[in-house]
C-alpha cells in the first residue's frame, strides 16, 4: 500500500491480481479455485465470501464502473473472462440483501396483523 509521503507498507494478503475500485477499496483476487476475495479498504482486511470459486488462474485484471473484468485460463486451457459486481452487496439484487428485504416485509406483516387482531378484541370488550 503506498502512502501519501511516497512510503510503502507490505500486506500479507496472497492474491493473483488485485484491482483498486472508484472509492479506494482494493481487491484481491487469488488462484483458481479461490472461495473468497480479499478486500482492503482504510487499513481494514475483510473477506469477501464468493459465489462459486474462480474458475480461472487470473493473467490480467482491469476495473471499470463498478465491475471487476479477470481474464486468464480455465482448467482445460482456454482463455477465459469473469466479471465481479463490487456494487451487488448494496443492491436489493444481492442474496443477503434480498433476504433482509423479505424477512423485514414477512414480519412487518405479521405485526401489523397481531396488532389488527389486538385492537379488534379491545373493541370487541
Amino acid at each position: 500500500q503506498g502512502e501519501d509521503d511516497g512510503s510503502i507498507n507490505e500486506i500479507d494478503i496472497p492474491s493473483q491480481s488485485a484491482e483498486t475500485d472508484s472509492q479506494g477499496k482494493t481487491w484481491f483476487i487469488g488462484h483458481q479455485g479461490t472461495t473468497s476475495i480479499a478486500t482492503f479498504y482504510n487499513g481494514i482486511i475483510e473477506i469477501e465470501e464468493l459465489a462459486k470459486p474462480i474458475p480461472l488462474e487470473i493473467e490480467i485484471s482491469e476495473y471499470e464502473s463498478g465491475m471487476i473484468f479477470m481474464h486468464g485460463m480455465d482448467a482445460s486451457g482456454a482463455f477465459e473472462m469473469m466479471t465481479l459486481d463490487t456494487t451487488i452487496q448494496d443492491s436489493i439484487e444481492d442474496g443477503r440483501g434480498f433476504l433482509n428485504f423479505a424477512f423485514l416485509t414477512f414480519f412487518s406483516i405479521v405485526l401489523l396483523v397481531m396488532g389488527w387482531t389486538v385492537l379488534d378484541r379491545f373493541r370487541k370488550y
